[in-house]
Formats: structure tokens, sequence, C-alpha cells
């Protein structure tokens, strides 16, 4: 399936610990709970949102841009108490050169769990497996340690450092790009594998506790 065939049927990923499925919009208040705090966007270009409303035009946004086809966004779900604790997106898709970015915010007491890590890892593998993608990209600002770290224990590889890339609160910014391609992950050389799969649903993540992702 090409990347495309995302917006066709939208892809419900689920993990030992997470459910990742498409936002409604009665998911707004607690969307809004989740992520209103100020350090959750401390890396973000955009400002923290300050009112219900503000997030619902966000999430509105959200699901305005899936219908054209632009992003897919998925809401991070515990699956123990059915509670939003974040997002995760895929943007700036290709299937003409088979590649895809992907991004994610959690909520500031969801930290250290190592979430970030398990949908990371499940929406590469879901993507590896269902659609031709070739190369996955992710990107931080340098002083996200937290998040860098993230991506390297999902499998990904630092690449390069684009600096003062952005014009973000007051100040240019560096970039970190982090990326993983196909025969990354087919690699028979790898002695863990990256993904393991049990069944068609549940994607198995070895040992990702201790990332604070942001």
């Amino acid at each position: 399936m090409q990347l495309e065939g995302l917006f066709i049927a939208f892809p419900v990923i689920e993990t030992e610990r997470l459910i990742l499925r498409q936002f409604t919009p009665d998911d707004a208040q607690a969307l809004f709970v989740c992520l209103s705090e100020p350090d959750v966007w401390r890396y973000s270009r955009r400002p923290v949102p300050t009112s219900l409303e503000g997030i619902t035009h966000h999430l509105d946004t959200l699901l305005k841009r899936y219908q054209e086809r632009t992003m897919v966004t998925w809401a991070i779900v515990l699956k123990e108490n059915q509670h939003v604790i974040g997002k995760f997106q895929m943007e700036e898709w290709s299937d003409e050169h088979h590649h895809a970015a992907v991004g994610y915010l959690l909520g500031k007491q969801y930290w250290g769990k190592g979430y970030a890590t398990e949908a990371l890892r499940a929406v590469m593998a879901y993507l590896f497996e269902h659609t031709t993608v070739n190369r996955i990209d992710a990107f931080t600002w340098r002083e996200n340690v937290a998040s860098a770290r993230v991506m390297e224990k999902a499998g990904m590889r630092f690449e390069g450092l684009a600096r003062q890339r952005y014009f973000a609160k007051g100040a240019f910014r560096d970039l970190k790009t982090y990326a993983i391609l196909r025969e990354d992950v087919l690699d028979q050389k790898v002695a863990k594998p990256l993904f393991r799969m049990d069944d068609k649903k549940h994607w198995e993540h070895p040992g990702d506790e201790g990332s604070r992702p942001c």
C-alpha cells in the first residue's frame, strides 16, 4: 500500500500499553488538559494553547488536514484507562520518494515512562509493514536531548545538524535530523530486532523504558 492509502481508512495501531487512534472533536477537553503545560511546547515553534477554544481550533485543523490528505494525526491513548496522553503525527510524506516525517507530543505527566518510544516504534513498524515507505525522518531542536534519545532508542540514526534552521521564541534554533531506512529494519546484522510482531495488531517494544518524550 502507498502512503496515500492511509487516508482511505484510518490506521488504528495497538501496542502493549497504547492505542493510537484517530482524534474526534470530543477529544478537545482531554487534549487541552494533556497539552496545556508550557513545558510540553518548550521545543515547538507553536505557542502554548491557553484556552479550550484554542485547542479546539488546533484539533479542527488536524482533522481538516487528514481530510485534505496532507497529514495523519493519531491520538495516543492509554489502554488501561482510555486517557488521551498526547498526539503523534505523520506529515511531509511522499509516495514518489517513499518517505515520511513523523513527530510527537506527550503530556508532561507521562514523560519518563517510555510511551514516546513505544509509539514511535509502533508507527514506524506499521509503515514499514503495510506501506511502501523506504525512509522515515524525525526532527528535534538541538536542546531537546530527551526527544533525541527517544529517536535513538527507537532505532533511528542521527544524520546531521541544520544550524539556525528556525527562528522561534526569540532565537535561532538548530535542528537535529534523525532517520531510519527500510534496510535498517531488515538488516540481518542487527543483533536485537528493532521491531517484533507477535500478531497483526500487537507490536512489542523491547526495553524502551526511561525516555522522557517531549
